[in-house]
């Protein structure tokens, strides 16, 4: 008589889109944090607007503010280290999930393998080219 002790324990597949669940909300949340920052240092009446509008509309919104943003007003202050990466690792995970929607099958499962190495690959090129933005407006 055999005793199944593995009853109620996830399966590997069960744990490895949970661990996809997590990344996906984690990343569209920061996209609307660095929404909300950069509207807000932009002098937007509506930064938490924006925000919110960028997560429930993930692949449209941040493209259109992206685009709209200059016509909000100058930032009030020169962009951090923090902020530049923030603004290409952020720009990297958008480009990343439309090219996923156009080149990967119309399955979420599909797009979210294609974006999750993908993302991998963004998030260290995207601090590496702030780092090298930085090193070229340092006076030296």
């Amino acid at each position: 008589m055999a005793v199944d002790t593995l009853a109620g324990t996830p399966t590997k597949l069960q744990l490895l889109i949970g661990v996809w669940i997590v990344l996906i909300l984690g990343l569209i949340l920061a996209v609307g944090y660095w929404v909300y920052r950069d509207a807000a240092l932009r002098g937007s009446t509506y930064p938490f607007g924006w925000a919110i509008a960028s997560v429930v509309g993930f692949q449209i919104i941040p493209v259109i503010y992206l685009l709209l943003r200059e016509r909000i007003g100058p930032r009030s202050e020169p962009p951090s280290r923090f902020d530049r990466t923030l603004n290409a690792t952020v720009v990297g995970i958008v480009v990343v999930f439309i090219i996923g929607a156009l080149v990967t099958p119309p399955d979420p499962f599909a797009q979210v393998a294609f974006a999750t190495p993908a993302v991998l690959v963004v998030i260290p090129a995207a601090y590496a080219y702030a780092s090298y933005r930085e090193q070229r407006t340092v006076p030296g």
